[in-house]
């Protein structure tokens, strides 16, 4: 009988602790995301970028009556707050920080002509100050990077699709660089740690090939040279530079009617790609960021421009494998993610499932194990979704 009774307390002890770890798994889930004040208006296609305080700026977007302002967020008091309105209206654009910790703006398209200009926030007074014009207009599917000089590298975004431009924040002015080897839009561009920049895929707007080629760009020549090629043409995907040095390219279109999960590595010390698992969905116009720990999170996307994915994946280099994070609350893709200071990821507007642009903000606390649920397991193989 006290044998009896004794089990039967065990057993509900047993119960009792697994009811209690399954409340905590689905409450790590839950905390993972919390809500955050949405922004002072609806946008997508527009940039936000970590300010060195702390703040984040976030300039331009669609829709075109909104396409010139600019408004800030304070992760210490959790709110936005207005900003000085931009000289021209931008979507599709680039923003990049420079060293002195102003921000840099240029071109964008999709609002008339594709735009010739450039402009410099200034986080002291919070206004915009006109640079030197671009060489020539700049639309969408273009990239700007910080070189570790300070000067920044604008590449392809117009015709010849093979141009370069080089902006110097001492004289504030463009000047031409060498031409790529091969005309693109929508590629990725990415720092490597030796100063040089990796540019790859994209899609040639002539021909419409999607782009298997990539360059690296060397600021000491001013020159670009090939590298190894991708396993496949992809554009409109996104990459991230890993704490190893490489780079992971992940998703995008493969072709007009073919979007991929697939993902590549890149080894600077070969020049050569290799083969990393596939993320468990096919995406594009999503967005890639590196965590503190130093894994990736791929979040959001798009398989046909009109059903917006929830879905967090994270790419752990050192396990070679992706799990899966906690999903958003509402889909979106064409939406930003910054990095906080402390950690957290500000995911903000976009376009939803609805079609609809999106003011809303989220706020995202990586955690191993915590917010993953595919616990550092190698993903389904390949899937690619029609278009």
């Amino acid at each position: 009988m006290k044998t009896s009774v004794y089990l039967k307390a065990m057993m509900l002890g047993v119960m009792i602790s697994v009811s209690l770890v399954a409340a905590a798994g689905v409450s790590a889930q839950s905390a993972a995301w919390t809500s955050a004040p949405e922004m002072g208006s609806a946008r997508d296609s527009f940039t936000a970028t970590a300010l060195p305080d702390g703040r984040v700026l976030v300039a331009g977007g669609f829709p075109l009556e909104t396409s010139n302002t600019s408004e800030v967020f304070d992760p210490a008091t959790n709110r936005w707050s207005p900003s000085g309105q931009m000289t021209a209206r931008r979507a599709r654009h680039a923003a990049v920080l420079l060293q002195d910790g102003r921000v840099l703006v240029a071109g964008g398209g999709g609002l008339g002509d594709p735009e010739e200009t450039a402009e410099v926030w200034d986080p002291a007074t919070g206004e915009w100050t006109p640079t030197g014009r671009l060489m020539g207009r700049r639309s969408d599917g273009f990239t700007m990077t910080v070189l570790t000089d300070g000067r920044v590298l604008l590449v392809a975004g117009g015709n010849p699709w093979t141009r370069t431009t080089i902006f110097d924040p001492a004289t504030m002015a463009w000047t031409e660089g060498a031409p790529m080897q091969d005309a693109r839009e929508h590629h990725t561009a990415t720092l490597l740690p030796d100063g040089r920049v990796l540019v790859a895929g994209g899609r040639n707007p002539a021909t419409r090939e999607y782009q298997r080629s990539a360059e690296v760009f060397d600021p000491v020549t001013g020159e670009w040279s090939r590298v190894g090629a991708m396993a496949q043409g992809r554009h409109r995907h996104v990459a991230a530079l890993l704490v190893d040095g490489r780079v992971l390219v992940a998703g995008g279109r493969t072709g007009d009617d073919v979007v991929t999960g697939d993902t590549e590595v890149f080894d600077p010390t070969t020049g050569e790609w290799s083969q990393a698992p596939a993320m468990a969905a096919a995406r594009f116009d999503a967005t890639a960021t590196v965590l503190p720990d130093g894994r990736v999170a791929v979040i959001g996307g798009t398989v046909d421009d009109l059903k917006a994915i929830d879905g967090v994946e994270i790419f752990d280099a050192t396990a070679v494998a992706w799990s899966a994070g906690a999903p958003m609350s509402t889909g979106r893709y064409l939406h930003t993610a910054t990095l906080l200071q402390d950690g957290r990821l500000l995911i903000a507007g976009g376009t939803g499932s609805n079609n609809r642009l999106q003011r809303s903000v989220a706020l995202f606390r990586p955690a191993h194990g915590a917010c993953d649920k595919g616990g550092g397991s190698s993903p389904p193989p390949p899937r690619a979704s029609g278009v």
